[in-house]
């Protein structure tokens, strides 16, 4: 009978975890754990407020109970938006860092303009054009234009946002239009009305790099000139007449 007793479980034992989980519960669903404050990093084109509304995240909420995945999901509906992650600063902050996607050219549609990544997608809608060093892409008839969606033709309307990353990323200003009306003989307008001839799209960086150090020697010298032709790289030319 002694050996029996010997191996039972002392009766407090289980109460003892029963009050310990309670009390583990109790303190991480307690209102130390809810958001007090959320902090946007990354944004340019959205306001720190717009991301939070895009984000849905409920303030007072424990953040435990607040799935990450599920604020970088409705982030990401908005087509302007590439990239998001959230970080959750215990006992009560939030950060939300967001990558955006920058507007290279614009497409005329529908009385609109459209605004344009890199890639070809329909990240926004415009009334008129906002920034006079992006380009409008002209030329090209859109087939198929819808928002978060690629732009087409894709052929010509994705060249056309090649060369306007290219010249974003160049910080080229005072550019009017890309023309891609052939893909095998790209053109770029300034506002000054002044063309830059490309050629093809396949190797157009290098060409380009020659128009743009062309166009701002030109443009330092307060020199008109019609058009620059770096078709055949060769032989570059600066037409003034």
């Amino acid at each position: 009978m002694k050996g029996r007793a010997g191996r039972r479980r002392p009766a407090a034992l289980p109460i003892l975890v029963v009050f310990v989980l309670i009390a583990a519960v109790t303190f991480l669903y307690s209102p130390a754990f809810d958001v007090r404050e959320v902090t946007v990093l990354g944004n340019a084109y959205f306001s720190a407020q717009e991301v939070q509304e895009l984000a849905e995240i409920p303030r007072d909420k424990n953040m435990l109970l607040i799935n990450s995945s599920g604020v970088v999901a409705r982030i990401l509906r908005a087509p302007r938006m590439e990239s998001a992650s959230v970080r959750k600063r215990y006992p009560s902050k939030m950060e939300i860092v967001v990558v955006e996607r920058k507007t290279v050219a614009y497409l005329p549609f529908g009385g609109f303009f459209m605004d344009l990544s890199k890639d070809g997608l329909v990240i926004g809608v415009s009334e008129a054009v906002t920034d006079r060093n992006v380009p409008i892409v002209t030329g090209t008839v859109p087939s198929f234009v819808l928002l978060g969606e690629t732009a087409m033709p894709a052929d010509s309307i994705g060249a056309a946002c090649k060369v306007g990353e290219m010249l974003a990323v160049r910080n080229v200003p005072n550019i009017s239009e890309v023309n891609v009306k052939d893909t095998s003989d790209i053109v770029i307008i300034t506002n000054e009305g002044s063309r830059l001839m490309l050629g093809a799209a396949d190797g157009i960086e290098e060409r380009l790099d020659m128009a743009v150090d062309i166009l701002a020697g030109a443009r330092s010298r307060k020199q008109a000139f019609k058009y620059i032709d770096v078709r055949v790289t060769e032989r570059p030319v600066l037409g003034t007449k």
